[in-house]
């Protein structure tokens, strides 16, 4: 959202500069029509006073003939705002009868002194249009700052109805695809968003259905394989045993080993070992594939964690009255897999929300001189010792954990990312506290 500031800021200037340039120009529009105008006058009255001279005839009657018989002439050589719209003659001598009074509130007045054989002879009242340059000035100011603050206005209302909001339904589909289902998005009234969101928490709710469904065909898969390994294993002990017996000459009268016979039985027996080899290996690669995990190591401060967990788990732990303490005790820099540490907290915090009595969780980060410790622990939901030793199995479900969902492979998942990360996790039960603590250890 820094990027909006630079926004404001050009918006800003973009319009300061646009009120600058609208007010030259029209200054010097207003500059240019004065120059305009002083240009007519004075051609005006120079042709009245050589009229004056060379006639002698009565000066109105000139500007009638210099002016107004001729105005199509002026009005192609000149702009029409250029041209007054009437031309008065007031005589200098006031016992002369005339006008002598051409206040007109409607139009802007001029007056040019006539001279006849350097006396003066009179004056000449030219009047204009109005153009009420300031009136206009104001008027375009105003039209520019009302629309800058229009402009204003729109990028705010995009800004906190469509890209603030934005900013953070942004994160959740990226989190969805690491696998991580927390917090649903908030239900909003918000038009353009509304739908979204709907759609976004259905598609986790989708994945989350989805992700137990393959656990549990996992789950039956490693149950057939565990089924079809045990099966195999003694049958194939069993023919490795006979085949010791007749290599060794066990069943012979004389007990000597046939020479043929003993070759064959060493072949049984190889294939055997082969056999056995295979079913190792088909059980191993099944355990390997169970978590989908590569690690990216980059470095980051620990405080990060911190703030992660309290944007996850704030809102949704307050909805279920748990209370919750995040404590970060040194911020340090972590070499390690951010997104790795993150989901082996995520089911510890999962497991805590699950399994715990709802008095209380903490999670405390620090660092040892040995290494990274990031502790969840909470109240309830206690193991017992004699149990302890199979938390990490795969597939394995603790006591307290009946008439509670779950597959079994949270654990066993953490343990296998802990270890990819060099690292370790542990579980162990809280005495005093009477709660269970789960700590990843980073090295």
């Amino acid at each position: 959202m820094k990027r909006l500031k630079y926004l404001y800021a050009g918006t800003f200037l973009l319009f300061a500069l646009l009120l600058v340039i609208a007010n030259i120009l029209q200054k010097n529009r207003e500059e240019k029509s004065n120059q305009g105008r002083n240009v007519v006058m004075n051609r005006i009255a120079g042709l009245v006073e050589t009229e004056m001279k060379a006639s002698g005839a009565n000066p109105e009657e000139i500007v009638q003939l210099c002016f107004y018989d001729k105005k199509d002439e002026w009005q192609q050589a000149y702009n029409e705002c250029m041209l007054p719209l009437d031309i008065v003659y007031l005589p200098a001598d006031t016992e002369q009868s005339g006008v002598n009074n051409v206040t007109d509130l409607t139009s802007s007045q001029s007056v040019w002194v006539l001279y006849e054989e350097e006396r003066l002879a009179g004056f000449l009242v030219f009047s204009f249009g109005d153009e009420s340059y300031g009136q206009k000035a104001v008027i375009m100011n105003a039209c520019i700052i009302a629309s800058f603050v229009l402009t204003i206005g729109i990028i705010a209302y995009i800004h906190f109805k469509i890209l603030k909001p934005f900013q953070t339904l942004s994160q959740y589909p990226e989190r969805l695809s690491k696998g991580s289902f927390t917090d649903k998005l908030p239900e909003t009234k918000n038009r353009y968003f509304g739908k979204f969101v709907w759609g976004v928490n259905m598609l986790g709710d989708k994945m989350t259905y989805d992700k137990k469904h393959i656990n549990r065909l996992i789950e039956e898969r490693q149950t057939l394989l565990a089924t079809i390994a045990h099966g195999i294993k003694t049958p194939v002990s069993n023919i490795k045993l006979y085949a010791n017996a007749v290599e060794t000459g066990l069943y012979q009268p004389d007990g000597m080993p046939n020479e043929k016979d003993a070759e064959i039985a060493v072949k049984i027996n190889k294939n055997a070992d082969d056999i056995t080899i295979l079913v190792q290996e088909m059980i191993q690669t099944s355990m390997e594939g169970l978590v989908d995990f590569e690690p990216n190591p980059q470095s980051f401060y620990s405080k990060e964690i911190e703030e992660y967990i309290e944007e996850e788990y704030t809102n949704r732990l307050k909805v279920l009255k748990i209370p919750c303490e995040v404590e970060c005790v040194n911020n340090t820099l972590v070499d390690s897999d951010k997104i790795g540490i993150l989901r082996i907290l995520s089911q510890f915090l999962e497991n805590a929300i699950k399994y715990g009595d709802g008095t209380g969780i903490s999670v405390v980060i620090e660092k040892q001189e040995e290494g990274h410790y990031f502790t969840v622990r909470n109240k309830g939901g206690i193991v017992s010792e004699s149990e302890l030793p199979y938390l990490f199995n795969s597939f394995w479900r603790g006591s307290n954990a009946e008439m509670k969902e779950g597959s079994g492979i949270g654990l066993y998942e953490a343990k296998q990312i802990a270890l990819r990360l060099s690292g370790d996790v542990f579980g162990r039960y809280m005495k005093d506290a009477e709660g269970m603590e789960f700590v990843l250890y980073i090295p």
